[in-house]
């Protein structure tokens, strides 16, 4: 069993503990559709290799709503083989059917290969703020890894509220929030009240920098796919003060940042293509296309689409060493 991070210290200029740049890794798939071992671990290698202090498999990034749940148990005991104790991993255990959440928190647990569990709230039925609150309870019911909070409204059709959360905080249920909301009104907010007592991770890569002012420890990103040392580089230079070196690479990183999501291109064409098959594409480009596999459907784009992204992907790995 791997010795367990605790992900609720905060990593701030006076107290550098814990990973600032975690990236939500892709899973590899092969052509059956099913998980590529040996493409798992060599892309978790390339990431650690490359600026990721620490990787959050099975989350949104990762394809969770279509992997199986025999993938998803194993591809956290693949990656712990691959890179070894000392790199921290967090393992998506969130559903929107409570008992399916316990049950593979639970496996996961008695596993032993994660040092935490990343749990999004409850996706699709919408429930009260009392109905999350009994969610992750129950989660923490049946584990003592440190539990992220993960919430994306914008996925799962509910915000989870401040004060859902810092009720959850208060009763030591949730260690550490990956917030992506799009704003950082709710971790100013958070950073007040509960400071370094509560791990603050961005979840937006394009809010990074922003987060990191509000008092966030990191970011859980997806372009550090390609982008890991650009992106550590940023948070280190806002935690030493150098505020020009910052903002600096945090125009570095914006065509990496639009190129992950819905954007517009040169000529005005919006392009509604979301994560993660840009990050697909991208990694197809570095590591070829074996390693990476494709989306499992519906994450699925027009053949001109691809075609877009795949002329589009050299030019941002060009912008970001070259800017």
């Amino acid at each position: 069993m791997s010795e367990r991070m605790n992900f609720e210290q905060a990593a701030t200029p006076e107290n550098t503990i814990g990973p600032r740049v975690l990236t939500a890794m892709i899973t590899p798939f092969g052509q059956s559709g099913r998980l590529n071992h040996d493409a798992a671990q060599e892309l978790a290698t390339y990431l650690v290799a490359n600026g990721s202090d620490g990787l959050v498999l099975a989350g949104t990034t990762g394809e969770s709503p279509t992997l199986l749940v025999e993938d998803q148990l194993d591809l956290f005991d693949v990656v712990r083989e691959a890179v070894g104790p000392d790199v921290p991993l967090l393992g998506g255990t969130g559903s929107n059917n409570t008992e399916e959440a316990v049950s593979l928190t639970k496996e996961a647990d008695r596993r032993g290969s994660l040092n935490g569990i990343l749990a999004v709230s409850p996706y699709y039925n919408r429930p009260t703020q009392f109905g999350i609150s009994h969610y992750y309870q129950q989660l923490r019911g049946v584990s003592d890894l440190p539990i992220t909070l993960y919430n994306i409204p914008v996925r799962t059709g509910k915000l989870v509220e401040l004060e859902t959360i810092s009720g959850l905080v208060d009763k030591g249920v949730v260690n550490a929030v990956k917030d992506a909301t799009g704003t950082i009104a709710m971790a100013e907010a958070l950073h007040e009240r509960f400071g370094s007592d509560l791990a603050l991770y961005s979840g937006d890569d394009n809010l990074n920098l922003a987060f990191a002012r509000a008092g966030a420890v990191g970011a859980i990103s997806v372009a550090s796919h390609w982008a890991g040392r650009t992106i550590g580089r940023m948070l280190e230079s806002h935690f030493s003060g150098d505020v020009e070196q910052a903002e600096s690479l945090e125009a570095r990183l914006i065509p990496s940042c639009e190129f992950e999501s819905v954007h517009t291109d040169e000529i005005g064409q919006l392009h509604d293509t979301p994560n993660p098959i840009p990050t697909k594409v991208m990694m197809a480009h570095i590591l070829g296309a074996s390693v990476v596999g494709d989306c499992l459907p519906p994450m699925i784009a027009t053949p001109a689409e691809m075609d877009y992204l795949r002329q589009k992907a050299p030019r941002v790995l060009a912008d970001l060493e070259q800017t």
